[in-house]
């Protein structure tokens, strides 16, 4: 598979396009996974050189969260990030989301794919600014802004993919952030003790 300057520079402008008119772009049809996380990957390559820009110029300033690592770290850190954590990430919450979605509540009638691609669209927001998320003094307003932009451009997107009325995407998204996060907490806590038990064993 060959890449190109171009390739990157047109998925980051149909990027902004579609952050900045989500109406008239979330509809975006990609047929298969692969499709839909090269589009992510189009995306974010700008994003992504953005984020070691900053961060190689703010770190001897001691603005950046990632100061005194070198640029190999830097560089390792933000192409985990970018390029495997969080398609993974994209990947596991929406099939999660599908599930609620589609095969216990029966709000989705499309397939999963759909799910995916309106996962893969609300992405664009966190991906554009987690380049200023280093940032200390605009880290949290950079966080907040991606979550709130994010969350309409998934909503908008859902709806357009699965063919369902926002409201039906709002409660979709609610249901999914809910029980994924009720899951969590479980997790979180079993875990908690069953180290508190081994620790308990440990001390006698």
């Amino acid at each position: 598979m060959n890449f190109n300057a171009e390739d990157f520079i047109n998925g980051f402008k149909d990027g902004l396009e579609l952050m900045l008119h989500p109406k008239e772009n979330v509809g975006k049809k990609m047929k298969s996974t692969k499709e839909a996380l090269m589009t992510y990957a189009y995306f974010a390559g700008i994003p992504f050189l953005g984020y070691i820009v900053l961060a190689l110029l703010l770190s001897p300033l001691g603005l950046s969260n990632l100061r005194g690592l070198g640029i190999i770290s830097i560089f390792v850190i933000a192409a985990f990030v970018f390029f495997i954590l969080t398609p993974i990430l994209m990947y596991v919450g929406a099939l999660f989301q599908h599930v609620i979605a589609h095969d216990i509540f029966k709000w989705f009638e499309k397939p999963f794919q759909n799910t995916f691609n309106a996962t893969v669209l609300a992405a664009f927001p966190n991906i554009l600014l987690s380049m200023f998320a280093q940032v200390s003094a605009l880290g949290i307003i950079a966080q907040i802004a991606s979550v709130v932009w994010g969350v309409i451009i998934y909503v908008l997107a859902l709806s357009k993919q699965q063919d369902v009325p926002n409201g039906t995407a709002i409660k979709a998204m609610i249901a999914g952030a809910l029980i994924m996060g009720f899951i969590s907490a479980v997790l979180v806590l079993s875990f908690g003790s069953a180290l508190m038990s081994l620790a308990g064993l440990a001390t006698r």
